[in-house]
């Protein structure tokens, strides 16, 4: 089981879904609520709200998509044999897991909670998020320049301005008019994006003669 949907990963990222689209969703809970829970808000989440997300939800997201099911060979089971601390759960990364004799067991039963949550259900079907390219170099370069973002959303478009070079009142009001959002939103969220790039990405960023300049085109 990949690292990235860890219980803990989807924990967090249900959190962050609470958060950003202002849903109470449980966020102590089995691994199969977590997953379908994911699986529903994203999948029914407008391209707006789809492009507030951190790469990590997106990930995880995605990830959950491309589970390939197994077929379990259990038979037999009863309450008793699921994990007391998760439920349907498997962390293949504690030590009490790799253990376990129900190890295995559990991996099966997170495969079958997946396949699930992703099956098509009446009147409402889950999409997956979209993720267009930017002419990047052959095999190089995440979807946006910097961050892995889809290219349709701020975040992709004030890297871009990063690249050419633009001073921050030009960003704003270039970003303000073309995603039809309030300058001093527009100006909150250019500031956060270059810390987030500094900080998270290292990426190097100049500012001279009120010009902000990324150093590199890609990372």
């Amino acid at each position: 089981m990949s690292e990235i949907l860890s219980h803990r990963n989807l924990q967090n990222t249900v959190k962050e879904l609470c958060t950003k689209f202002d849903l109470k969703l449980k966020q102590i809970s089995t691994r199969e609520i977590l997953i379908s829970q994911i699986i529903d808000t994203i999948g029914n989440a407008t391209e707006e709200q789809q492009g507030m997300l951190s790469p990590e939800a997106v990930d995880i997201y995605n990830g959950l998509l491309a589970i390939s099911p197994q077929t379990s060979t259990v038979s037999g089971e009863t309450e008793e044999d699921t994990c007391q601390a998760y439920g349907i759960s498997y962390e293949g990364t504690d030590p009490e897991c790799e253990a376990c004799i129900q190890a295995e067991d559990c991996q099966e039963k997170t495969m079958q909670a997946t396949e699930k949550a992703v099956a098509p259900k009446k009147e409402k079907k889950v999409k997956e998020v979209k993720e267009k390219k930017v002419k990047v170099p052959k095999g190089e370069g995440p979807v946006s320049r910097y961050g892995g973002w889809g290219i349709s959303t701020i975040a992709s478009k004030i890297e871009d301005m990063l690249w050419e070079g633009s001073t921050m009142n030009n960003m704003v009001s270039t970003l303000s008019e073309q995603f039809k959002k309030e300058e001093d939103k527009v100006l909150v969220r250019v500031q956060k994006h270059i810390v987030w790039l500094k900080n998270t990405k290292k990426l190097p960023i100049t500012e001279e003669g009120g010009v902000y300049k990324a150093e590199v085109e890609f990372i």
